[in-house]
């Protein structure tokens, strides 16, 4: 919008931008899991649970294979 308001022409579109933005979109969604799981682990923490640290750390497993994939 700034680029059009200044009389500039747009940018074209590129293949490469929307496998960035889709690979942008799939980092944020493995940031929330990461942040779900932070927030389980301390609320536990804070009411006294004891945590499984397996099922912790599958699931941290889980968010590693996804990174690696991008």
């Amino acid at each position: 919008m700034r680029l059009l308001a200044l009389g500039q022409p747009p940018p074209r579109y590129s293949p490469a931008l929307e496998v960035r933005r889709k690979e942008l979109q799939a980092l944020a969604r493995i940031g929330n899991n990461l942040n779900q799981l932070a927030r389980a682990v301390n609320t536990a923490n804070v009411a006294g649970s004891k945590v499984d640290a397996a099922r912790v750390l599958a699931k941290l497993v889980e968010i590693q294979d996804k990174v690696e994939l991008l």
